[in-house]
């Protein structure tokens, strides 16, 4: 799972206790909450034991920034498609489980929206349901010996 680095500016990925990686470093002025990244005050503190917060800007509040320009998609053609930001980098950001988030996607505008004017189009193709599992012969009915 995840976990925050011990100032909170980050996070990493353990699975199976050992570190995938290295540490994902949250934007300027965000701090990780042991969920997403975001702006540093609504993250609890006091579980950050090694914080210094002497840089943290506390009159800097953008609501709209996307730095890195990460969107959700299935594909990053996907995400340029469907524009529902991302700004902490987390798949967790999005709303549909079977999306990433990808980042450097430039054809959404920084301040997009998943409640845009547009919703994206319906899947052209949806894959059908599986069929049936097929019946399974009865058994013949048990018979009496004499």
């Amino acid at each position: 799972g995840y976990a925050s680095t011990p100032d909170c500016r980050g996070y990493v990925y353990c699975a199976d206790g050992y570190l995938m990686g290295g540490v994902i470093p949250c934007w300027p002025n965000q701090l990780y909450d042991g969920r997403i990244c975001t702006l540093w005050q609504n993250v609890d503190t006091s579980k950050c034991p090694m914080l210094d917060d002497s840089m943290m800007m506390p009159d800097q509040r953008d609501e709209n920034a996307n730095e890195g320009r990460f969107f959700c998609g299935v594909s990053s053609s996907d995400a340029n498609r469907v524009c529902e930001p991302c700004p902490g980098g987390l798949r967790q950001e999005c709303s549909d489980i079977t999306h990433n988030c990808f980042a450097g996607i430039m054809g959404c505008p920084v301040g997009a929206s998943s409640s845009s004017s547009n919703p994206p189009p319906p899947n052209p193709r949806p894959n059908p349901p599986p069929p049936p599992p097929p019946a399974l012969p009865l058994p013949p009915p048990p018979t009496r010996r004499p």
